[in-house]
């Protein structure tokens, strides 16, 4: 899995993590696309283990694709999962 930090002006963490299968994609379906190619969501390959560390150090987090969907319900209830091209992510604000 791929983990993406990013600190916001208030340094508050944006936390992003994808599956591996999907770095390097466009998922684009004309109103909703995730530009995985771009250099925002360039990360680091690292364990769940590492990964559900900053979960609770995160105020906004993504998870993009099946297996990071399914690491963050292991920490938290997610309400909304959406779809582009068949592959479920979440964004939320906590």
């Amino acid at each position: 899995m791929i983990i993406v930090k990013h600190p916001d002006h208030e340094n508050k963490l944006h936390l992003i993590i994808y599956d591996t299968e999907l770095k390097d994609k466009i998922l684009d379906e004309g109103e909703k696309i995730i530009d995985l190619s771009s250099t925002f969501y360039k990360g680091s390959e690292e364990t769940d283990e590492y990964i559900s560390n900053y979960f609770p150090k995160a105020f906004f987090i993504q998870a993009i694709g099946k297996n990071a969907v399914k690491l963050l319900q292991t920490y938290q209830d997610v309400e909304m999962i959406e779809e582009v091209n068949g592959i479920p992510y979440v964004f939320m604000m906590r």
